[in-house]
């Protein structure tokens, strides 16, 4: 992002939607971690710098609690540090990485809902009593934004 994008956002942004996501069920534990993880910190990172953030608005899925048979209105435990997760994926060998990742992931089904679960966990340790998050877990995929202009829009244009 150039400077004067960033100036704008975070002179002028009251309300942030982190809504980006890769939703692919079969994307490497790099990829996954990389898109929803480490770019949820990012954006929560940014919110932070912001002058009149009233509040972080980050969409999560009902489905990375799918250990779970009924999912409460709670943060859950983390089933891997997010901070770790993301220096290992960094820094890791991508073939040693294929190969733990159905163990690294365990009990999650996919890559999706394993990265998923752990931007929950980035959103709780990044806002924490500094600026007022919101998380949101639909269970369907399908929703209409109105009039909403998305962060990620903003990030992924030129200067």
């Amino acid at each position: 992002m150039c400077p004067e994008d960033r100036k704008i956002l975070i002179e002028e942004v009251h309300i942030v939607y982190h809504i980006a996501a890769s939703v692919r069920f079969d994307d490497s534990l790099r990829d996954a971690v990389i898109m929803n993880t480490r770019g949820t910190r990012e954006v929560a990172k940014l919110s932070k710098e912001m002058k009149h953030l009233e509040v972080f608005f980050h969409f999560s899925t009902t489905y990375c609690q799918s250990d779970k048979k009924v999912v409460e209105e709670e943060l859950y435990p983390p089933h891997a540090d997010w901070r770790k997760t993301i220096e290992v994926i960094e820094n890791g060998d991508p073939h040693v990485l294929e190969v733990l990742t159905s163990k690294y992931t365990e009990p999650f089904p996919n890559t999706y809902t394993f990265s998923k679960s752990l931007a929950e966990h980035v959103v709780d340790d990044l806002c924490d009593g500094q600026i007022p998050a919101i998380v949101f877990r639909p269970s369907i995929g399908s929703f209409v934004v109105n009039r909403m202009i998305i962060l990620l829009d903003l990030l992924l244009a030129p200067c």
